[in-house]
């Protein structure tokens, strides 16, 4: 099963992937997850992130007003920086 929608098109893998962000001050419950990425810089949808340097985290909320992608050394980390943005934010294994 795929991790991640497919993006690629006729003219090759997009950058990265959209985002969207939310009223910071706002309860949200988080799914954070570690996207994989191949040794080309690709994650399974066709989305192009680079090779090396921090893992990369989806962060998306249960309630779908927030998802966005951050890199950090692991998933304590990446909690860390969505806790910066989300004082409230509540996560989910």
């Amino acid at each position: 099963m795929s991790q991640m929608s497919k993006v690629s098109s006729k003219y090759g893998a997009p950058m990265g992937r959209g985002s969207y962000h939310s009223e910071s001050e706002k309860s949200y419950k988080f799914r954070l997850y570690e996207i994989r990425i191949d040794s080309g810089g690709y994650d399974d949808g066709g989305a192009y992130w680079g090779i090396g340097g921090l893992s990369l985290y989806c962060v998306e909320s249960t309630c779908n007003e927030v998802y966005y992608f951050t890199r950090a050394y692991d998933r304590k980390a990446a909690k860390d920086k969505v806790k910066n943005e989300y004082p409230k934010a509540k996560f989910f294994r």
